[in-house]
């Protein structure tokens, strides 16, 4: 019974650190892709980058925007876009963007100081 008593404050410290560890990771593209599809979640329209260069522009234009993991986020109905990364014809990874400044990769919410659906719309146009 002693151990029981000792044994879970511990694990409760150490998943509060590992919690607190992981919340502080930036976000970052780590990786090249063939195209990167951009979809509209209000009217399903599908905006295709499969220049090389443009694709490396908008990762560096992302990687520039310095997310900070803000929180956890289970499933939900929604989203104002959806961008998918793809290497060759096989989608990577997905980022669902949820807010102006804010959007979702996997479970964890992730937040800028810079909009980023303003620099989606701009991206759009010029394409």
């Amino acid at each position: 019974m002693k151990n029981r008593k000792i044994i879970i404050p511990v694990l409760a410290v150490i998943l509060t650190i590992l919690l607190y560890a992981s919340m502080n990771s930036n976000f970052k593209i780590s990786r090249k892709y063939s195209h990167i599809d951009i979809q509209n979640g209000t009217t399903g329209d599908i905006v295709t980058i499969d220049d090389l260069e443009k694709a490396d522009e908008f990762i560096h234009k992302i990687n520039s925007m310095k997310f900070k993991k803000s929180s956890i986020e289970f499933p939900r109905m929604g989203y104002l876009y959806k961008i998918t990364f793809y290497n060759e014809d096989s989608a990577d990874f997905t980022i669902i963007v949820s807010g102006d400044k804010k959007f979702k990769n996997k479970l964890w919410v992730y937040e800028s100081n810079e909009s980023i659906v303003k620099y989606l719309k701009h991206i759009i146009q010029k394409i």
